[in-house]
């Protein structure tokens, strides 16, 4: 009993010494891939979309319309950068497809210009969801604890609905108004 006692011990001594992970420093010629990783708060430039919204992206990513000719389709975009996508779709729905959806899980939600959108992780993906008056946004892009969820989340705080002329600009202090009084 004893020399099994002896054994086990040394077969537990020699799994934690010669079994750990050895630490391997970084030479200097190497780089962390995080510091390789471009950030979201590089220049940016505004989208307009002719459907009534806009937002702000970093002007390194292409914009692409790819609205499909579909009555349920208000706009449909992709952003890209390299071979990664994320997509920004706004549709006819009352129903956030996530919902329901066993495998998304719910991790917070985010304020859309007076709306919320709830976010899901869902396997390699970071979706926003937002639903107002039977318009359903969407925007599905990676979540890679980084640059794109940067970027979709500047779209989110950014998002405003609208057009660029639908917004006055301040009136001059020289400027006078006058009232009709209709009768």
């Amino acid at each position: 009993m004893g020399a099994i006692l002896t054994v086990l011990a040394g077969v537990g001594i020699g799994v934690f010494v010669f079994g750990r992970p050895k630490t391997i420093p970084m030479s200097e010629g190497v780089k962390n891939l995080f510091d390789l990783t471009p950030k979201a708060s590089e220049s940016t430039a505004i989208y307009q979309d002719e459907s009534g919204y806009s937002f702000d992206y970093p002007d390194s990513v292409s914009v692409k319309d790819v609205t499909p000719a579909d009555d349920n389709f208000y706009s449909s975009l992709e952003l890209k950068k390299g071979t990664d996508t994320l997509t920004v779709k706004i549709t006819v729905g009352n129903t956030n497809p996530y919902k329901t959806d066993k495998k998304a899980s719910l991790i917070g939600s985010v304020p859309m210009d007076g709306i919320t959108a709830n976010q899901y992780s869902l396997g390699t993906r970071l979706i926003s969801v937002a639903i107002d008056q039977g318009v359903l946004y969407v925007i599905d892009g990676p979540a890679d604890g980084g640059f794109w969820e940067e970027i979709q989340n500047k779209i989110l705080s950014t998002f405003k609905f609208g057009t660029a002329d639908a917004v006055s600009a301040p009136a001059d202090e020289n400027t006078s108004y006058e009232e009709e009084v209709v009768e």
